[in-house]
């Protein structure tokens, strides 16, 4: 970098740091300030690029305070005093970190690092990271090294949405080394995390010990990696606009189901892809490698009346009438006792309910000492309005009821006699007539489809 008088002033900035600035919005911005190199000169440097704006906005920091070192308070109290120095409010938000989570403690600490920028950045606002070129090309060796796929390849986005605020990575363009000879020729202090030194962790790993033998080979192995990254989410882009293509065909607009017939037409790639969007686009995690590559195909192979599903964690996928839908696994396949239900009270049945509403000349006729609520156990027949008998099970795939919905009706009865399935049947005989008193019923079925776990987090 060549320098003017003053280091910090965007004046002496490379082009590709004024262009990172340049297109950041302008509205109120968040340092995140760990007290490392990185985030103390991208506080300066947000604090200078204010001053030679004509028409500042506000800048605030923030801290997250792990509490997994020693010295987490005393990092914590010179993340303050830079700040008093340079007049920038800063907020020190403590954070609890799940050491048994499963992820290992780097992952842990990410995630409660990222769930409490989240929470605290306003609606609108602009959270700042200082990310730089070396932290791409370490963070795209490690997800190449997890398997995770182009999107992993494609490393860290230099923006995203966060919450209700928007994410941003200005020094993406720098390496590590500039940063240090910045800060230096500023005479800025920073903290050095003794743990970044422990290559028990595999990110410190790749840091200390595979990029220095990269960089000795090809000195600019960041810069480079960096455009591969590039690359990557540029096809990241592509392979989502496609998918958003696909969509049009490919999804019923009132339910979010997938047609097979139109999927089916698809290229298996394509088909991965599109699915892999679908579920990511609802809200669920996308599907492992072994199911994409092995129980996709089973799956869409399968016979019109097959019960072929892929599980997830959390959902399943599943076929009926031409369609595949994304289900509550928490709710499929229970199958309540029996037990005795006396209107007007709610019944609880499984995940849903029956409701009892007074009329007159309809529903079902009063019995005391009230109606017995079953499952469905098979062989069952009801009785139409014609008189004729016919088997429940046809019944229910003449209206295109999918099993799993079928499973979970409540059959009600009196005595020996089957006089109504939730709100869709009623016994001809049982049925209040003009004059009578009836309950009218109503039943509320289980939230079979899925909702968005939690667990469809961008890559950071």
């Amino acid at each position: 970098m060549t320098r003017v008088a003053d280091p910090l002033s965007p004046a002496s900035w490379p082009v590709s740091l004024q262009r990172a600035f340049e297109n950041l919005p302008p509205v109120a911005w968040t340092v995140a300030l760990s007290g490392g190199l990185d985030s103390v000169v991208l506080l300066h440097l947000a604090m200078a690029w204010q001053q030679h704006r004509a028409r500042p906005h506000t800048l605030r920091a923030v801290h997250i305070n792990h509490g997994l070192q020693s010295q987490s308070n005393a990092w914590a109290s010179v993340c303050q005093h830079i700040c008093d120095r340079l007049a920038v409010p800063l907020e020190i938000v403590p954070v609890a970190v799940e050491g048994d989570s499963g992820k290992g403690l780097e992952d842990a600490a990410r995630d409660a690092r990222y769930e409490a920028f989240e929470q605290n950045l306003r609606s609108g606002e602009v959270l700042l990271l200082g990310h730089h070129a070396d932290d791409q090309a370490e963070t795209q060796l490690y997800r190449m090294m997890r398997g995770s796929g182009l999107a992993g390849f494609a490393a860290m986005p230099e923006s995203r949405p966060l919450g209700q605020a928007q994410l941003y990575r200005p020094l993406l363009s720098q390496t590590r080394q500039a940063l240090a000879e910045l800060a230096r020729e500023s005479g800025l202090f920073w903290i050095e995390d003794p743990s970044n030194a422990n290559d028990h962790y595999d990110r410190n790993y790749l840091r200390n010990r595979v990029l220095p033998i990269l960089k000795r080979r090809w000195p600019d192995a960041s810069e480079r990696m960096e455009r591969n990254a590039r690359h990557g989410r540029e096809a990241v882009i592509l392979l989502n606009e496609l998918a958003e293509m696909d969509a049009a065909c490919t999804v019923e607009a009132s339910t979010g189901d997938l047609l097979l017939e139109p999927l089916l037409q698809l290229s298996e790639p394509r088909q991965r892809n599109f699915v892999q969007w679908w579920l990511r686009t609802s809200g669920l995690p996308p599907l492992g490698e072994k199911q994409l590559l092995n129980a996709l195909p089973e799956f869409l192979a399968a016979r019109a009346d097959g019960t072929a599903e892929i599980s997830g964690p959390g959902f399943v996928i599943r076929r009926y009438n031409g369609r595949a839908m994304v289900l509550n696994q928490a709710v499929l396949g229970h199958r309540p006792d029996s037990t005795l239900w006396q209107p007007p009270g709610a019944l609880s049945w499984g995940e849903g309910q029956l409701v009892a509403e007074r009329s007159e000349g309809k529903g079902l006729v009063p019995f005391e000492p009230g109606f017995t609520v079953r499952s469905r156990q098979g062989g069952e027949h009801i009785v139409l309005a014609s008189g004729q008998r016919q088997p429940l099970k046809k019944w229910l795939q003449g209206r295109r009821i999918p099993p799993w919905e079928r499973a979970a009706l409540p059959l009600i009865w009196q005595a020996d006699v089957l006089v109504g399935i939730g709100d869709l049947w009623i016994h001809p005989d049982y049925r209040a007539l003009a004059g009578q008193s009836g309950w009218v019923i109503r039943w509320h079925s289980p939230p079979f489809r899925a909702r968005a776990t939690g667990a469809a987090k961008p890559l950071r």
